[in-house]
């Protein structure tokens, strides 16, 4: 399992970097984009991440491809996301090489009918504690 780059910051603190390369202000900035500056300071500060408009106008005012903000947002998305516990990765474990869902989705592959309704009556039916602990009441 590869370690998540913890070096990753926040893009808006890629765009202060280069607006202090440029020598813009903030306002400069906005005044570009034509927005606010109350639009601009919460992605700077990190507490707004980049839509995809946003991404197009800053590569427009940048000379640089949306994409660029774009995988900007997305890389830090993805380090910023928890990792997956170890008590649901017990819970998708698979008994017999065969999850509970592969088997009701295996119904729909062999062309057996089987409703979602019939596949958990059969569920409550077993013994299995992991499998009553997934059917409604």
């Amino acid at each position: 399992m590869a370690a998540s780059p913890s070096w990753i910051m926040h893009p808006g603190a890629y765009i202060k970097e280069e607006m202090e390369e440029r020598g813009w202000s903030q306002r400069d900035l906005a005044f570009i984009l034509g927005c606010s500056e109350q639009a601009i300071n919460p992605i700077l500060n990190g507490k707004r991440g980049i839509s995809p408009e946003m991404a197009k106008a800053l590569g427009e005012a940048f000379d640089v491809p949306a994409e660029f903000f774009a995988n900007l947002q997305q890389a830090y998305d993805l380090q910023m996301t928890f990792p997956i516990s170890s008590m649901l990765r017990k819970r998708a474990a698979t008994r017999n090489g065969t999850s509970l869902l592969s088997s009701w989705l295996g119904c729909f592959v062999s062309g057996k009918s089987l409703s979602l309704s019939a596949f958990l009556s059969i569920l409550r039916k077993r013994s299995d504690k992991r499998c009553k602990a997934i059917c409604l009441p």
